[in-house]
C-alpha cells in the first residue's frame, strides 16, 4: 500500500490550471502535409441543372442495368446482352436496334421478322439464323413443314419442288408418262409393279428393250431407212424415253431388213405398259408379238392400225419392188401405170371374235398383212430400242 501524500489546496489549484491549458492548445500540423485549397476545375453540369455523375455507368440504385448516354451504351449493351450494339427498351418493352447483329437477343429488332433466341434461331425452323421468318422460296428447308425448298429453282414442273412440296418425280410410285417408262416407287424409281411381270429399273425405265407403235401416221416418203430411223428417234426423244438415239425402225427397203440393222441380244421386248411381248428378238420372229404392238410412245393404245414394214415374218425383205421407191415417194402409180404400193403390217386386233384374232396371230399379220397400202396413203411405224452393245 502506497503512503498517502497530502496535497494542499494551493497545489491542487495549480494542477487544475495546467490541465485546462493543455486541452485548449491546437494540434501541430507538420509542414510537409500543409497545402493550399485548390479551385474546382471539373466541368459544370448542363444549364438545366441535370446532375452529372462519374459513377460506374452500369450501377443503379435499383439493381437494373441502365445506359446513361451514347458514350456508355456499348459497355452497357455488352454487359447486359453480350452483343456489342446499341439497344434500348421502348415503353412497350420491345427492343429496337439500328444493327441486325442483335439477332439472338430475344427481341424483334429493326430489320428482323422474329427472334426466338440463339438456341432456337436456326435455318430449319420457324425463325432462321438471320432472324427472318421461314418462308417457301427462301432456299432453307423448314423441317416438318416443307418437303423441299430449292429457292429460285422451285417450280411446278417434273422433278421440281412445287410450293415446297415434292412434285411429280421418279420414285413417287406414280407414272408420269411424259417423263417415265415406269415407276416402281423405290428411292430411285425401281421396283416391282403389281400385275406387271417386267420390273422397273433405277431411273424409271423398264428392264428390257422398248418397242412401240408411232402415235402418228407418216407418208411413205420417209427419207429412206435412215430417215425412218430418225422419225423413231425424234418420237422417243419427244417422249423423254431413255436411249432415244438408239431407236431403229422395223422396216425394209429393197436391200436391207431388220435382220441387217438390229442387234440380237438376250433382252426382253417390252411395251411401255410394261407388258412383255417376246423374250427376245429371236422369239419375236419365231412367235410374233403375243397380243400385238399396241402401245405408242405416249403410252396410248392403238388397235387395227396399218404400219409400214415391207418385212416378212422371218425378218427379211418381203418385196424388192413394193417399198415406195425405198421409202422416198408418195406416188400412187408406177411408171407402167400400176399402183405404187408397199407391204404393211396390222399392229393388233381384239381377242374377240376369236377367229379374227387367230388369223392375225397365226398369219403374223403384225409384220405382213394380206392387203398392201398405196404409197399415197399414210401409216404408222414400229420403233424398237436397239440392244445395248
Amino acid at each position: 500500500m502506497h503512503p498517502k501524500i497530502p496535497i494542499s489546496p494551493h497545489s491542487f489549484l495549480i494542477f487544475l490550471v495546467v490541465l485546462l491549458g493543455l486541452s485548449c492548445t491546437p494540434p501541430v500540423v507538420p509542414e510537409a502535409d500543409t497545402t493550399e485549397a485548390q479551385p474546382d476545375t471539373t466541368e459544370q453540369g448542363p444549364p438545366d441543372n441535370t446532375p452529372t455523375t462519374t459513377a460506374d455507368p452500369l450501377s443503379t440504385t435499383d439493381g437494373t442495368l441502365t445506359s446513361l448516354d451514347s458514350t456508355t451504351t456499348a459497355a452497357t449493351t455488352t454487359a447486359s446482352t453480350g452483343l456489342a450494339s446499341e439497344t434500348t427498351l421502348g415503353s412497350t418493352g420491345e427492343g429496337t436496334t439500328s444493327d441486325t447483329s442483335l439477332c439472338g437477343n430475344f427481341f424483334v429488332d429493326d430489320g428482323e421478322e422474329c427472334d426466338l433466341g440463339p438456341m432456337h434461331n436456326w435455318d430449319h425452323g420457324a425463325c432462321t439464323s438471320q432472324c427472318m421468318s421461314a418462308k417457301c422460296g427462301d432456299g432453307l428447308l423448314f423441317e416438318g413443314v416443307e418437303a423441299c425448298d430449292e429457292g429460285e429453282q422451285n417450280g411446278p414442273g417434273y422433278n421440281q419442288c412445287s410450293s415446297c412440296q415434292f412434285g411429280p418425280r421418279c420414285g413417287d410410285g406414280v407414272l408420269t408418262p411424259e417423263f417415265e417408262e415406269c415407276d416402281g416407287g423405290g428411292p430411285d424409281g425401281g421396283g416391282e409393279i403389281e400385275g406387271i411381270d417386267t420390273n422397273c429399273q433405277a431411273g424409271c425405265t423398264w428392264d428390257g428393250r422398248i418397242i412401240f407403235i408411232s402415235s402418228t401416221k407418216f407418208a411413205a416418203n420417209l427419207g429412206g431407212l435412215t430417215g425412218a430411223d430418225l422419225q423413231c428417234q425424234n418420237l422417243a426423244k419427244a417422249a423423254n424415253l431413255s436411249g432415244f438415239a438408239g431407236y431403229r425402225v422395223w422396216l425394209s427397203d429393197a436391200d436391207e431388213s431388220p435382220l441387217d440393222r438390229l442387234e440380237f441380244g438376250p433382252e426382253r421386248l417390252v411395251l411401255l405398259s410394261g407388258v412383255q411381248i417376246a423374250e427376245n428378238l429371236d422369239a419375236l420372229l419365231a412367235n410374233g408379238p403375243d397380243d400385238g404392238i399396241s402401245v405408242t410412245e405416249l403410252h396410248t393404245t392403238l388397235m387395227n392400225a396399218p404400219v409400214w414394214t415391207n418385212t416378212a415374218v422371218t425378218g427379211e425383205v418381203f418385196s424388192d419392188t413394193d417399198h415406195c421407191k425405198n421409202w422416198t415417194s408418195t406416188a400412187s402409180k408406177n411408171p407402167d401405170d400400176s399402183p405404187a404400193e408397199a407391204s404393211t403390217g396390222l399392229n393388233a386386233v381384239l381377242k374377240l371374235p376369236a377367229d379374227v384374232w387367230d388369223a392375225w396371230s397365226d398369219g403374223r399379220w403384225w409384220t405382213h398383212y394380206l392387203f398392201p397400202q398405196n404409197c399415197s396413203n399414210t401409216a404408222h411405224l414400229y420403233c424398237i430400242e436397239d440392244a445395248t452393245p
